[in-house]
Parts: structure tokens; C-alpha cells; sequence
């Protein structure tokens, strides 16, 4: 469940319209822990658990946590494996009521929250959680931005985001 992240390099380049109606999410700003803010996820897993896929994107926004709050006042602080699993790797996004979180098959997609420079900031990537939506039981993210120096090392001369006109 640890480095649960994955780069793919595209046969060629995305040509985003000049309209910035669609344009690429950035990356995390550097020591940025991005605890307590309202984030997006998208996907087009289940929308209950072992319920049916959506034909449509579907987005829900939750509040993040700190990891020692996801580690001692969720749920998984009761159980006898959680603490095995999150580490510091890990953002945890749900409501305490449950009822909002990513779900089966949206793993890998998109934790995003606005950034400093305007563009959308790509913070967590769906990884695990318990079921999908139950109260206290946040869902689990990998933190993107303890990867930085992983993804610059393998993204070389990649463009730099938001993009330069």
C-alpha cells in the first residue's frame, strides 16, 4: 500500500486549447503539507460500495487531515492493522459523517485543490480506504508531494506547470 504511484509517459504531447477551459494539473508545492483543505476527487469508479459504475465523471469534494489524525482519531485508529499500513506517504480526505470518498475503481485518479499560482494542484492519488463512504473511515490518498524528487529524476525535461505563454 506504501508508494502506491506510478508514472506513464505519453507517445506525444497533449495540446490543451488556448481557452484554459481543460489544461494540466500541477504538481504539489514543494514542503506544502496541504492538511485541512477542501480537495476534489474524480472518477468513474462505483458510487456505493460493490454498487455500479456511473456512465458519466463523477467529483466530490472532501477535507483533508493531518496523518496523525487519520492514524488516532478515525476509525482506523481501532483497528489492529491501520497502523501497520498509513505512514506519512499517505493523505487521508473524508468526512467524519462518511457519506463523500472515492470508491472501488477510481483507484489511481485525482486528489486535486486549487494552488497558489491558480492552476489545480494535484495533491493525493486515490489509493485505498475501508468500503467506500462510511462514517469516520476517511479515504486514503498517496501524498504526491513526498514523491517530488522521485517524479523530477524521471520527468526530465518534462514542461514545467502552470504552462509559460
Amino acid at each position: 500500500m506504501d508508494n502506491d504511484i506510478s508514472l506513464l509517459k505519453l507517445a506525444k504531447p497533449i495540446a490543451f486549447p488556448s481557452n484554459n477551459k481543460i489544461a494540466p494539473v500541477c504538481l504539489p508545492t514543494l514542503g506544502e503539507t496541504y492538511d485541512k483543505v477542501m480537495a476534489t476527487v474524480t472518477g468513474w469508479g462505483h458510487l456505493t460500495f460493490n454498487g455500479t459504475q456511473p456512465e458519466v465523471l463523477h467529483e466530490v469534494t472532501v477535507p483533508t487531515m493531518t496523518y496523525k489524525e487519520c492514524l488516532t482519531e478515525t476509525a482506523y485508529a481501532t483497528t489492529d492493522w491501520a497502523a501497520d499500513y498509513l505512514n506519512e506517504n499517505m493523505i487521508c480526505a473524508g468526512e467524519a459523517a462518511g457519506g463523500k470518498d472515492a470508491c472501488e475503481n477510481d483507484s489511481g485518479g485525482p486528489l486535486v485543490t486549487p494552488g497558489s499560482s491558480g492552476s489545480m494542484e494535484q495533491i493525493g492519488i486515490v489509493s485505498w480506504g475501508y468500503r467506500c463512504a462510511e462514517p469516520n473511515y476517511p479515504g486514503v490518498y498517496t501524498r504526491v508531494g513526498n514523491y517530488l524528487s522521485w517524479i523530477a529524476s524521471e520527468t526530465s525535461g518534462a514542461s514545467a506547470c502552470p504552462p509559460t505563454s
